[in-house]
């Protein structure tokens, strides 16, 4: 037991570390340089990492460097630690999306709003932070998202992408204490974007944080007959405290036939095991219409393309040779006639 709680505070310790140096997207874009002013206690450089007792206080310092030419407004908020479909843990969201249902503790519920300000070219903002550990035991992890506030042109599809995020992690109680507890959600297939997928969702119900590299998944698909369909694996991934992973397996270019399927799925986190699986029923219209939607299945056209343009090219010169031949044969007739 000793060994297995062990093992676990340096899966999440461990794990954290290797992560979380800074997770940014278009950064070279961003008008502001983030630098975090962090306690004394804190376990790891560039993020918020400690290790707090039920009701204890966690105090930091973001300080934002304009260093830009003009006045820009700047939105600093928390946000939500997850997964993404393959088994890595993003930052950049703060909705509760892909949580499960054990999840309680947002940033927010712990003293972190968001909070909108205005920095002067060439000038430095602080922004003062406290957190509350509740009343818990386990791991609270989340992000602080830093994001300029861009006015929407008209006709922008796409809003504001560009923000960084910096990870926050809260270890508290006896969180080597908690059990892991995992299980198989919702089985269901899809077309998104012209390709057919299978989706299971694994559910971490239990507050504990597995870092990169620290989870492997495998999952396929079998018919009927236990042939297998597809399949999945990702050996270096990660799992967030009461997150959901969405396992995504994709379908290829054979067609979905209607038929009653078997989602299998193993999670390994150290030496520890588990084995899902789930049936997953397949309509003979639903097998239709998701072979209508998967882009690997539709017919190539450029070999009909290409023959058609060849025989419009034959055409066109058989024409034109026809025109010359009869000018030629009109200009003999009217020389024949001369004579």
């Amino acid at each position: 037991m000793k060994k297995s709680r062990f093992l676990i505070t340096l899966i999440i310790v461990g794990g954290w570390c290797i992560f979380f140096n800074c997770w940014t997207t278009h950064a070279a874009e961003m008008p502001v340089t983030v630098q975090l002013q962090l306690p004394a206690a804190n376990k790891s450089n560039g993020v918020v990492n400690m290790d707090v007792q039920p009701q204890q206080k966690i105090h930091f310092v973001i300080w934002l460097h304009n260093i830009s030419n003009k006045k820009v407004s700047i939105k600093v908020g928390p946000g939500v630690a997850k997964n993404d479909n393959s088994g890595q843990i993003v930052l950049g969201d703060n909705t509760k999306q892909r949580m499960d249902s054990s999840w309680q503790y947002h940033l927010r519920n712990l003293g972190f709003s968001p909070r909108t300000v205005s920095i002067p070219a060439q000038k430095i903002k602080k922004i003062s932070v406290t957190l509350q550990a509740p009343n818990y035991q386990g791991s609270i992890s989340g992000s602080i998202i830093v994001q300029p506030v861009v006015k929407l042109q008209r006709h922008t599809r796409f809003p504001n992408q560009i923000q960084q995020a910096y990870g926050v992690l809260l270890n508290v109680g006896n969180y080597e204490d908690v059990k892991p507890h995992l299980r198989l959600g919702k089985v269901y297939i899809q077309a998104q974007g012209g390709q057919v997928t299978i989706v299971g969702e694994i559910h971490n119900q239990a507050p504990i944080y597995y870092g990169n590299g620290a989870v492997s998944y495998s999952a396929q698909l079998q018919d009927s007959h236990g042939k297998k369909v597809a399949s999945l694996h990702l050996p270096q991934a990660a799992l967030a405290a009461n997150a959901i992973v969405p396992l995504t397996i994709v379908w290829g270019n054979h067609p979905v036939q209607a038929d009653t399927y078997l989602f299998k799925a193993q999670v390994k986190i150290g030496d520890q095991l588990w084995h899902f699986q789930r049936h997953l029923t397949i309509s003979n219209r639903q097998a239709l219409q998701l072979n209508r939607q998967n882009r690997d299945l539709q017919p190539n056209r450029w070999p009909l393309i290409i023959f058609i343009i060849c025989i419009a090219l034959v055409a066109l010169g058989l024409f034109f040779w026809g025109i010359f031949w009869y000018a030629k044969n009109q200009g003999y007739q009217k020389i024949i006639k001369k004579k």
